[in-house]
């Protein structure tokens, strides 16, 4: 009863909602490799609030690091493959 409860609740889980637009900025640079410092310069902001923004992913996403971020992310839909991206290898 239990597991079929966690499953109702995790089916029904939106990941957007809980995750602000700057968060999605992080993940999205994160998902093209770039580091803590690299996101930090093209967004404008301090290294330590990326890693702050970070953490907050990883926690709201449940996730351990990043490749599993990422890999919830796309599992969720807050990341998708562009045609652009497909193309571009």
């Amino acid at each position: 009863m239990i597991a079929n409860t966690i499953q109702k609740s995790t089916r029904y889980f939106n990941p957007s909602s809980l995750v602000s637009k700057r968060e999605i900025e992080v993940l999205h640079l994160i998902s093209e490799g770039l580091s803590s410092h690299q996101i930090a310069l093209q967004l404008y902001i301090g290294i330590e609030t990326v890693k702050s923004h970070r953490r907050n992913l990883l926690s709201k996403m449940n996730a351990t690091n990043s490749a599993s971020l990422v890999r919830s992310a796309f599992e969720s839909g807050l990341l998708k493959i562009s045609a652009s991206q497909v193309n571009s290898n």
